[in-house]
């Protein structure tokens, strides 16, 4: 079976517009298999969730959340996603943020370069300043 990319304004159709375009869209989300997405489009859902539509972090969160669960669609790092979305639902981290953490721990990079506190809220990473 050959792979569907699936972008970011699909999703977008299901979970902030309503018109026929958006059925089908839901439709071909839950009934076609081979879709295949990056965690750059999940990265970019949410930027356009929260800031395009201002959505609360809570409906991000859950509309994320469903992207991940769905079997259909492969996504690399799947694991690694759904542990920034549950880091970025508990702090005040930027989604971003969040998943370039998880990144670093998974490829075991404790120190990190930033003027951004919150980096140093985070268990595995010590943040430091140039």
């Amino acid at each position: 079976m050959k792979k569907v990319f699936v972008d970011t304004n699909i999703f977008l159709e299901v979970f902030a517009r309503a018109s026929q375009k958006s059925n089908r869209c839901l439709k071909v989300l839950e009934t076609q298999n081979g879709l295949w997405t990056t965690p750059l489009v999940i990265a970019e859902i949410e930027w356009v969730l929260r800031a395009g539509y201002e959505l609360s972090k809570e409906t991000i969160v859950m509309c994320l959340r469903q992207i991940l669960s769905n079997k259909r669609i492969l996504i690399n790092h799947r694991n690694d996603m759904l542990e920034a979305v549950s880091l970025y639902e508990l702090g005040t981290i930027d989604f971003t943020d969040c998943i370039n953490a998880v990144d670093c721990k998974r490829n075991r990079v404790a120190r990190c370069l930033s003027y951004d506190h919150h980096f140093g809220h985070i268990p595995w990473m010590r943040r430091l300043e140039p």
